[in-house]
């Protein structure tokens, strides 16, 4: 196997590796927390919750006045997701790949809740932020990922010219 495929294949595990540490988050948030009890993991400034969550990042359709439906929004984060994979296939740079990982384990974390049960568990809360979870942290830290790769590959100084010697 080449090193590129197996650089390749390694992406494919760490993404599906994010979708199932995220759905174990989420099962034992439900499990431990759909009660109506928080617990509070910093004092005043972290604490976990259970939030079922059946609109968008910071409930934006909500806060648009817009509608939405479960099938709505599982097809756009499909669609979505389909576009990243498409992107992270061209990519050329190592790390935007990894972005592209993140982004696309996030993305399949969330959409996985969408299908199986029409909303995203949520349960992080971080005071001055929405509910959140493990999906929106790995998609948050890919685009950070993605826009500094973009930027080093703006300021980069062009390769080498290698004369033939003449």
């Amino acid at each position: 196997m080449s090193r590129d495929r197996l650089r390749n294949v390694l992406l494919v595990l760490f993404a599906l590796g994010l979708v199932g540490c995220d759905h174990a988050s989420k099962s034992v948030a439900k499990a431990s927390l759909a009660n109506g009890n928080a617990v509070s993991v910093v004092k005043g400034a972290v604490e976990l919750r259970y939030v079922p969550n059946d609109d968008i990042a910071f409930n934006a359709f909500h806060h648009l006045g817009l509608g939405h439906s479960p099938v709505f929004l599982s097809i756009l984060a499909l669609i979505g997701t389909l576009a990243a994979l498409g992107l992270a296939v061209a990519a050329r740079q190592w790390s935007a790949r990894i972005g592209f990982a993140l982004v696309i384990g996030g993305a399949l974390g969330n959409l996985v809740d969408r299908v199986a049960r029409g909303y995203v568990v949520d349960f992080i809360h971080v005071r001055g932020w929405p509910v959140f979870n493990v999906a929106d942290i790995a998609v948050v830290i890919g685009v950070g990922v993605l826009m500094l790769s973009r930027m080093r590959s703006r300021t980069a100084p062009p390769p080498p010219v290698i004369s033939s010697g003449s």
